[in-house]
């Protein structure tokens, strides 16, 4: 019992890492792993990402959004998305998974700025290749054409 025990918490603090991967099929994955996880011990996803917040859950609220790279802001405001999703609504005396406090409303701040900043074009030099004429990319088209993944995904929270 005890060797069950210690590998559904190794296998909870994986899915909790894996939450904020890059590949948003490991993201999906996670996921799924986490909810079959709370349903096989009976418990909820939040308490299983409690005992795994300091390593996997708090990271997500230190540094900056536009220092990471696009598909990185993606999967930090999908992973906290998630975990905020997973709390138990309402007033209680437990600590929040995802507390409302100063690192949470800052890194909010910067996905709505990022969000509304105008797109200058590609700045990595492999976008840029791809938008040169015939690279089948919109960097030529105005930006509220284009739009971008991060505004839209933060838009739609």
């Amino acid at each position: 019992k005890e060797e069950a025990a210690a590998a559904a918490a190794a296998l909870a603090h994986r899915f909790a890492l894996e939450l904020s991967n890059a590949n948003a099929g490991v993201r999906d994955a996670s996921r799924a792993g986490l909810r079959e996880l709370s349903q096989l011990l009976g418990r909820s996803v939040c308490s299983l990402l409690m005992e795994h917040r300091e390593a996997a859950v708090l990271p997500l609220l230190t540094g900056s959004l536009r220092l990471l790279p696009l598909v990185t802001q993606v999967a930090t405001c999908e992973a906290l998305t998630y975990c905020i999703l997973e709390q138990p609504s309402g007033a209680s005396p437990a600590p929040r998974l995802v507390p409302l406090d100063a690192p949470l409303l800052a890194l909010l701040d910067q996905a709505l700025a990022l969000a509304e900043a105008p797109d200058d074009g590609p700045r990595d030099p492999r976008e840029q290749a791809a938008a040169a004429p015939g690279g089948g990319s919109l960097a030529n088209e105005p930006a509220s054409l284009r739009g971008r993944m991060l505004g839209r995904h933060v838009r739609g929270v």
